[in-house]
């Protein structure tokens, strides 16, 4: 459930089917259903009334994953040790018992971020030569006014001074459920301890990415069109940015005060193009700010990656926070 609903994830979700149906193809090879029925006695269970403290802190549906996959694996070395003469059914529970160590990581690891991330409607991306302040600061700002996901974006610091630099944004994020991303540095992720990348077109395949740093990872790719953000999908992406939805976005903080970035017709077509073919989050991207949100949410967009129309407005928090207002779907 957890894996399906919760994660709306498909290759997990299959992992988890394919385990409960080898145990049970198992355990009909090698106990008749009469037999594990008859060995059933609920009302004489003298564990059935007992409770410990532990189990009373339950807090959340991480907490409540975890102790089902703790129980999971328990009963699996009690089948692979009591098994007996049932040698079929003793090989099957040992080789699920070891999947469900690398089930448990999985999933428990991903239900943090990568649940966050489906619930996300405003990712701001940070960089301090945009936002006219240290990186963790613009993140504060950022975060105070609603942010859900950040991106660390800087092209030009020293591999030491950002990793330094991503720690410290992650420091201030973490204890508020926000997870925070690099832009194409898997290394300064791993380094960092950050929750994830961003990657373009020209960085490390998602798949090598994927692999260095886990299946809990949240792994972002770039898509300029529907079949791009169809192969990233297939890849492994957890979500696709998709624009410019503005022609002049990256030229923004150069642009006159007051004046609006120029509407681009084809990519709020190409946002609308790619979530009809594509499951994951679809984020809007390119010179959003809280002036001309209204349209690209009434052409479609539900998820939004704003850099300069939070980090470098008068105040950051607050156009973070009228986004989130206009991002928010009415109470039913």
């Amino acid at each position: 459930e957890a894996a399906r609903f919760l994660l709306d994830d498909p290759a997990l979700s299959r992992r988890v089917k394919e385990m409960r149906h080898a145990l049970s193809q198992a355990a009909r090879a090698s106990l008749p259903a009469s037999s594990r029925l008859a060995a059933r006695d609920s009302a004489r269970d003298v564990g059935r009334t007992l409770r410990v403290e532990a189990q009373r802190g339950v807090r959340g549906a991480e907490d409540v994953v975890e102790a089902n996959v703790k129980r999971l694996q328990e009963a699996l070395r009690c089948l692979e040790e009591y098994g007996g003469q049932h040698s079929a059914l003793r090989r099957c529970a040992a080789r699920l018992r070891y999947e469900a160590y690398e089930l448990e990581r999985a999933v428990v690891g991903a239900l943090g971020p990568r649940r966050a991330l489906r619930e996300a409607r405003l990712y701001v991306i940070l960089t301090a030569e945009v936002a006219g302040t240290s990186l963790a600061e613009a993140a504060r700002r950022a975060v105070d006014g609603g942010a859900q996901i950040l991106q660390v974006r800087e092209k030009t610091m020293s591999d030491r001074g950002l990793v330094a630099a991503v720690r410290q944004v992650v420091a201030l994020a973490r204890p508020r459920g926000v997870p925070v991303l690099v832009d194409d540095r898997v290394d300064v992720a791993l380094a960092s301890g950050a929750h994830g990348v961003h990657l373009g077109d020209d960085d490390l395949l998602i798949a090598d990415a994927r692999r260095l740093l886990g299946p809990a990872a949240i792994v972002g790719a770039t898509a300029h069109s529907a079949s791009e953000a169809r192969r990233a999908e297939r890849a492994g992406a957890d979500y696709v940015s998709a624009g410019p939805v503005f022609s002049t976005a990256t030229k923004w903080r150069h642009m006159a005060p007051g004046t609006a970035p120029r509407l681009d017709p084809r990519g709020l077509s190409i946002v609308r193009s790619i979530q009809r073919v594509v499951r994951c989050p679809v984020f809007a991207i390119g010179g959003i700010t809280v002036q001309n949100l209204p349209r690209v949410i009434a052409a479609g967009a539900r998820h939004v990656a704003v850099c300069a129309g939070v980090i470098a407005a008068a105040d950051p928090a607050r156009a973070a926070r009228r986004m989130r207002r206009l991002l928010t779907p009415p109470a039913r």
